[in-house]
């Protein structure tokens, strides 16, 4: 470890970490609620592999946005509201959607 990394404190490096878990496990749930919320709206539509395909599409979309935004956002806490926020929605609106349509 350098010198210059030593000195960095430690809610920097706390901060640092906090968004990292918020881009990568959190990302990747809030990527996931979003395909499956996409699959389930395309459904009724078309094919279950075209459903399939393009919640993938989606999702890879999401995840993408969702990294950006957590390392873009002014706080970590605001980055974690964000991606929470958005996985909680998701699911949410595809419980009700399975509800519905069950």
């Amino acid at each position: 470890m350098s010198a210059k990394a030593s000195r960095l404190p430690l809610a920097y490096r706390c901060a640092v970490l906090s968004r990292v878990l918020a881009a990568g496990p959190a990302g990747y749930l809030f990527a996931y609620t979003a395909t499956t919320l996409t699959a389930h709206l395309l459904l009724p539509t078309v094919t279950r592999a075209d459903a399939a395909l393009a919640a993938t599409m989606v999702g890879f979309l999401v995840y993408a946005v969702a990294v950006m935004v957590v390392f873009a956002s002014a706080s970590a806490r605001r980055a974690w509201g964000w991606v929470l926020g958005g996985t909680l929605l998701c699911h949410v609106l595809d419980r009700l959607l399975m509800g519905v349509l069950a």
